[in-house]
């Protein structure tokens, strides 16, 4: 016998908001994520295109991981906390004086001003080109 099927249901029908179980795997998995910030953006974009899943949980879950592994602008981080993909690039900044990212910009913007000032910096230190590439 199978297990009947969760009714299917939009975002602003079902009410569904992180609950402490969301908030913990997100903390587990992904530290620097502002779970609340990411929501906002989650909620504008499933209640624009009004799609119906029958668990806002887990596909709140898939969102996060998507918008990280492919680098999209959907997931929103901490005050200080920076995207998985561009530790190495900031930290190779830092090196060279550069400030982090601001929390608005995206990593293309980052890397753009981020060639401006190494454009600046003495040759001995222009090893910062191959981390840009790398991104």
């Amino acid at each position: 016998m199978t297990k009947p099927k969760k009714p299917e249901t939009t975002l602003a029908e079902s009410g569904w908001k992180p609950d402490a179980a969301t908030r913990k795997w997100c903390a587990d998995r992904h530290p620097t994520v502002d779970v609340d910030k990411t929501f906002e953006e989650f909620e504008l974009i499933f209640e624009q295109n009004g799609k119906r899943w029958s668990s806002w949980s887990a596909t709140f879950k898939r969102y996060i991981n998507r918008s990280i592994e492919k680098g999209w602008d959907g997931v929103k981080y901490k005050p200080g906390g920076v995207r998985p993909d561009m530790e190495h690039l900031i930290q190779e900044a830092r090196a060279i004086g550069f400030r982090d990212p601001h929390s608005y910009e995206s990593p293309g913007a980052y890397r753009t001003a981020l060639r401006g000032h190494a454009a600046e910096v003495p040759s001995n230190v222009r090893h910062i080109g191959a981390a840009i590439k790398r991104m």
